[in-house]
């Protein structure tokens, strides 16, 4: 399952894109004038979940026929680097003793984090259920620019949600469930997507199942 992971097209955007994540987080752990940056590393995650479930063409498919959720579980656990990154990220900056954003918030970024990666996987997956082969691309940039405006432009939004806080217990309170139930609904739509039974619309492009 792993080696399949790791020899699904995309990879190489999936590595870089953990690459690009890492740095974004770095700077944002040692740096509060780059805090504003963690929107951005979400909507890279956003991305990076996102193009680990294309499938452009059977080549990918193994010769003994595999499930959709048998492939879609395979290309998950390959986005584990990514997860991983997150998770030290928020270890590390929760535990600061400076006064930055995230002192004290590890599991807020830890469920951003990972809810990212998740949405990005689901909606590709949804998308790959319904036809689409290869959707990572566009639900990358599209996904991933909404998830790093609301991130850059945080007093712009209704009733000031904030997704990405910087102080306020309450903004920090809503953004965990906010991320958790994200997250949650990502985990329902890749099962619903991925069973046997689940009969979607056609999106119009060649399928890969």
């Amino acid at each position: 399952m792993l080696r399949y992971a790791a020899w699904s097209p995309g990879r190489a955007q999936v590595v870089v894109g953990t690459g690009l994540v890492a740095v974004l987080l770095l700077g944002v752990a040692e740096s509060v004038h780059l805090w504003r940056a963690l929107g951005l590393a979400a909507a890279v995650s956003v991305g990076v979940g996102a193009w680990a479930m294309d499938e452009p063409s059977a080549r990918v498919v193994d010769a003994a026929p595999r499930s959709l959720r048998w492939r879609t579980v395979a290309r998950v656990l390959g986005l584990a680097p990514v997860a991983t990154a997150w998770m030290v990220f928020a270890h590390h900056a929760s535990g600061q003793p400076l006064p930055l954003p995230a002192s004290g918030r590890g599991w807020p970024l830890a469920a951003t984090g990972v809810a990212s990666v998740l949405l990005g996987a689901s909606l590709a997956t949804v998308l790959r259920r319904r036809g689409w082969a290869a959707p990572g691309q566009q639900v990358a940039v599209s996904v991933g620019l909404v998830v790093a405006a609301l991130g850059a432009f945080p007093k712009h939004l209704w009733l000031h949600l904030a997704l990405f806080p910087i102080d306020g217990d309450a903004d920090w309170a809503w953004a965990l469930r906010f991320w958790v139930g994200a997250l949650g609904l990502s985990l329902v739509a890749l099962v619903v997507a991925t069973s046997e039974g689940t009969q979607l619309p056609p999106a119009g492009r060649s399928r890969v199942t």
